[in-house]
């Protein structure tokens, strides 16, 4: 069975989800909002509204990892893991049998990207950084217990396969950009970034879960008023997996940096082909500098890291970042013939990253302590 707009109702009231007198007393609305899945939104007027998620028939991979995320909020709403549980969205039902998944939508919220386009923040607000830093630590901190659990065995352990920048095979070529195959021969020519993707299997340390997709557009705020007192919750599971916390720490400095060359890139040209401790001298970069500390700061306050320990982790994710500004600017070459402006800002960002991991952490993220607490 294929859900959809038309079907769902009767779908909902057949597993008791839904009576046939809050259809007609709610009003309900009936969204379909389908990306990578199909997606459906329930809004309910006086009861909690639901989100509906299938993978395309064809899509045997989204079903897989539609199910990992299923079990996964099964496996933290029926265990002890409290300060877990209020981050993930509430699932409600899983059919294992047509894999859809009945979550809780939260009402009235934004993605954090929605939030701070909305607001037209020249800079990144450090609040919400905090926060980012803080619910990330809590989750990596609980999730760290628990592994030895085989309520766990779902998950996967593969390292990220990032194969396909550093030794393109002949499939890629079917469904391959003018513009990616022009940054894949780039990448071809810088050995040091190469080295590094291959260098990934030996940095890992696989000790926690870690959501494995994190980004702005699936961290959700609501609740929040003008003196910017919000509820934070992290959605979109489906790539979780036991691997290293530093890749999910990652892809949040690689989130605030996407950020600020899209902010500024009207006047990076110039600077990003400087050397690594020049290219971030522009005032500019103070703009998510501040962003960067208070992320940082706030996991690592959270998870109550020492100062080597903190040292050696910010030093994996900043060499992690580097990878995923590579990531990105694939993603974002895909429908493009020619190498976008930004595209070439992330590799060049990622190349002077690699350059110098040191100077980058202090001239770039400007973080100047690793164990350093930022007060906001």
């Amino acid at each position: 069975m294929d859900i959809s707009i038309d079907n769902v109702t009767t779908y909902l009231l057949e597993r008791d989800l839904l009576n046939m007198e809050s259809i007609v007393d709610e009003s309900i609305k009936i969204i379909d909002i389908s990306g990578k899945n199909r997606n459906i939104k329930v809004i309910r007027r006086n009861y909690p509204s639901y989100l509906i998620k299938q993978p395309y028939a064809s899509d045997f991979r989204s079903a897989d990892t539609l199910r990992t995320e299923a079990y996964l909020y099964y496996f933290v709403k029926n265990s002890n893991l409290k300060n877990t549980v209020n981050i993930m969205p509430n699932i409600i039902a899983f059919d294992d049998e047509r894999n859809i998944e009945v979550l809780e939508f939260i009402d009235n919220s934004l993605s954090v990207y929605q939030y701070v386009e909305d607001k037209k923040f020249n800079i990144f607000p450090v609040d919400i950084a905090l926060a980012i830093g803080r619910i990330m630590a809590t989750y990596h901190n609980s999730f760290r217990y628990s592994l030895s659990d085989p309520k766990l065995s779902f998950l996967p352990r593969a390292i990220p396969d990032i194969s396909f920048i550093s030794k393109p095979g002949p499939e890629i070529f079917t469904h391959l950009s003018p513009a990616n195959l022009q940054l894949l021969k780039i990448i071809q020519d810088h050995h040091q970034l190469l080295q590094t993707i291959h260098d990934l299997e030996t940095m890992w340390i696989p000790h926690t879960v870690i959501h494995g997709d994190i980004k702005l557009e699936n961290m959700i705020i609501s609740s929040y008023d003008t003196a910017r007192h919000f509820v934070m919750r992290i959605v979109d599971w489906e790539l979780a997996a036991i691997g290293d916390c530093a890749w999910d720490i990652a892809a949040i400095f690689k989130e605030l940096l996407v950020f600020w060359i899209y902010l500024s890139k009207g006047r990076l040209n110039q600077q990003l082909q400087q050397s690594a401790n020049n290219s971030y001298a522009n005032q500019s970069i103070q703009s998510i500098q501040s962003a960067c500390r208070g992320f940082w700061s706030g996991y690592i306050r959270t998870e109550k890291i020492g100062n080597e320990e903190a040292r050696d982790l910010l030093k994996r994710s900043i060499t992690y970042c580097a990878i995923y500004l590579v990531v990105r600017a694939y993603e974002i070459q895909q429908f493009l013939n020619k190498l976008s402006n930004s595209a070439v800002y992330m590799l060049q960002l990622a190349l002077n990253i690699l350059k110098d991991i040191n100077k980058s952490i202090m001239f770039l993220l400007g973080i100047t302590d690793s164990g350093e607490i930022y007060n906001a």
